[in-house]
C-alpha cells in the first residue's frame, strides 16, 4: 500500500503505514510498541539460544560442554556459542544497512524454524494426521521459504547442516565409550 523505496528508506515502516494511512499521533504509539515487541522478541530469541543446546546436551546429542550451567542454573555455553555465531553473521552481513541487517536475519532465523515446521507437517501427512491441515502447513511452508528467498532459505540449510559435526562426535565419542 505504501511505495516500496519509502519502506525501504524508512527506519520504522510500521510508523510509515500509520502516518500515511491515519495520523503522526498514533504512529508513535504503534512505533513504541514495535519497539516493545522487538524487544521481546530478542528476549524469546535469547532464551531458545540457550535452552535448545542445554536440553539437546542433557540427551546426548549434543556435547556435554553444552549442559554445563552457572551455580544459578544459567547455561552459559550455549549462550556464549550463540552470540559468537550471531555475531559472526551480523558481521558478514555488516554491508547492510541496520533495517536490511534485522530484515536478513528475520528471514533466516524464520527459515530455520520452517524446516522444522515442514518436516512436522510431512510426518503428519505420513501418519495420516490431520491431512487437510498438514498439506495447508506443507504448502504454507514451502511458500514462506520461497518467500524469504534463496540467500536467507539457502544460509538456513548451511546453518543446520553445519550442526550435524558436532551430533556425529557427541554420538561417536558415546558410542567409544566403555559401558
Amino acid at each position: 500500500m505504501l511505495p516500496a523505496d519509502k519502506v525501504a528508506a524508512s527506519p520504522a515502516p510500521f510508523e510509515l503505514f500509520v502516518s500515511t494511512f491515519w495520523s503522526p499521533g498514533p504512529a508513535s504509539f504503534v512505533a513504541a510498541f514495535a519497539a516493545i515487541s522487538a524487544i521481546g522478541a530478542v528476549n524469546g530469541w535469547t532464551l531458545v539460544q540457550a535452552e535448545v543446546p542445554l536440553e539437546m546436551a542433557k540427551r546426548q546429542m549434543m556435547p556435554r560442554w553444552f549442559a554445563r550451567t552457572t551455580a544459578n542454573g544459567v547455561p552459559i555455553n550455549g549462550l556464549l556459542s550463540a552470540t559468537f555465531l550471531g555475531s559472526l553473521l551480523v558481521l558478514a552481513n555488516s554491508s547492510q544497512s541496520m533495517a536490511g541487517l534485522f530484515t536478513f536475519m528475520a528471514l533466516v532465523t524464520t527459515s530455520v524454524t520452517l524446516w522444522l515446521y515442514l518436516a512436522c507437517a510431512a510426518v503428519a501427512l505420513k501418519r495420516k494426521i490431520a491431512v487437510p491441515f498438514a498439506l495447508l502447513g506443507l504448502v504454507f511452508g514451502v511458500w514462506s521459504l520461497w518467500g524469504a528467498g534463496v540467500d536467507a532459505s539457502g544460509l538456513s540449510i548451511v546453518l543446520m547442516l553445519a550442526g550435524l559435526p558436532l551430533y556425529w562426535w557427541t554420538r561417536r565419542s558415546l558410542n567409544t565409550q566403555p559401558h
